[in-house]
């Protein structure tokens, strides 16, 4: 119930339920960074981390392959790959779906966050339910 409760209070008020993140980048990256403001700006507080082996940072981490993105974030207990708007993170950290470990948004959609032109719509985004086993479903969809 305390959770649906956070939820409701970020859904209403912006980001009323700062999470503590964690993201694991490229240093050359720029749209991880415009991802990051835009996570920053909701309240979050972001460290970030350039890992010599990013792609064995994501394999220990738990990401498919299939589902990469330019940048992993750690919140908690849970991996979000890529480019997710960040009310797709707080409903799942409300009420994760049983056995998932994380989102992802694979690739780099140009119209995702961190993408897209400054206050242009999100569109053409697959955000992606993964458990430790490599199965996925679909969360939502823009």
């Amino acid at each position: 119930m305390k959770k649906y409760l956070f939820l409701i209070l970020a859904l209403t008020f912006g980001s009323a339920w700062a999470e503590m993140i964690t993201v694991y980048k490229s240093k050359t990256c720029g749209c991880c960074v415009k991802w990051v403001e835009i996570m920053e700006k909701a309240g979050h507080e972001v460290t970030i981390n350039h890992p010599f082996d990013l792609k064995g940072t994501k394999k220990k981490l738990g990401v498919p392959a299939v589902l990469g993105s330019c940048h992993t974030a750690v919140i908690g207990d849970y991996v979000f790959e890529g480019h997710i708007p960040e009310k797709d993170i707080l409903n799942f950290l409300a009420n994760p779906p049983s056995g998932a470990i994380g989102l992802a948004v694979p690739g780099m959609p140009a119209m995702s966050p961190g993408m897209a032109p400054k206050g242009k719509p999100y569109k053409d985004i697959s955000v992606i339910a993964f458990d430790k086993n490599g199965n996925m479903s679909l969360f939502n969809k823009y």
